[in-house]
């Protein structure tokens, strides 16, 4: 693929909101909000390794599509994966944690996309370990995908606590269920201060004191750059 052919295909995968791993909610489309909310896509303009940037977006694109069978956000999404979480760090190995569909749907599609970044990093880096690490990833993407749809296919609610466990536990360790439990409520503080309305009103002081800090005799004013590769 030439370059005016790349330049032609992102000027369609940039529209398309499952080629971003980072989505404001469901159900939205970049074009409609000036890709606010979107970040680090997964084919890009640049891409080395397209064919395997591809499967990775289908599986993506399968989960989401999967979940909003359940009329939820990914906010709420969020949630029902640490209410699993924290099931699981209250109980010994041994007992039950009682989990719901929902909390399995929210479950696997949770470690679908953790999958899909690990993927989608390690697929960018040409050594032979990444690409194996890579691999394996785009692996437990597609299994991911697979719980979920069966789950969605049943439609009730199962005894799904072993297949929740072995998910996490296989996945998930301390350290990056800390990691999950600090951006999920990093988003939902920004998500608040976004609604409170004394917001507004500090916005002003915010820059005046910027521009004072910097010497500058007019406010700063900073742009959030979006995380991409290109």
């Amino acid at each position: 693929m030439n370059a005016k052919e790349r330049s032609t295909a992102w000027a369609v995968d940039q529209l398309d909101p499952d080629n971003w791993l980072k989505i404001p909610d469901f159900g939205i489309n970049p074009q409609d909000v000036a890709f606010e909310g979107f970040s680090f896509p997964i084919v890009t303009q640049n891409s080395k390794s397209y064919g395997l940037q591809r499967v990775l977006r289908e599986h993506v694109k399968t989960a989401r599509a999967l979940i909003r069978k359940e009329d939820r956000s990914i906010d709420e999404v969020s949630a029902d994966f640490l209410e699993v979480l924290d099931m699981m760090d209250a109980k010994p190995e041994s007992e039950k944690i009682d989990a719901s569909r929902r909390h399995a749907m929210s479950t696997f599609y949770m470690l679908t996309m953790l999958s899909a970044e690990t993927a989608d990093r390690r697929g960018a880096d040409r050594y032979s370990r990444s690409l194996e690490l890579c691999y394996e990833s785009i692996a437990r993407c597609a299994e991911g995908v697979r719980n979920l749809a069966l789950l969605s296919l049943k439609g009730k609610r199962d005894s799904i606590d072993a297949g929740i466990k072995e998910a996490i536990e296989g996945y998930v360790g301390l350290d990056l269920r800390r990691k999950i439990r600090t951006e999920i409520a990093i988003k939902g503080a920004q998500a608040k201060l976004a609604l409170d309305p004394k917001q507004a009103d500090k916005a002003p002081v915010l820059e005046c004191w910027s521009a004072g800090k910097h010497g500058r005799k007019t406010p700063l004013i900073v742009k959030e750059r979006k995380n991409t590769r290109d």
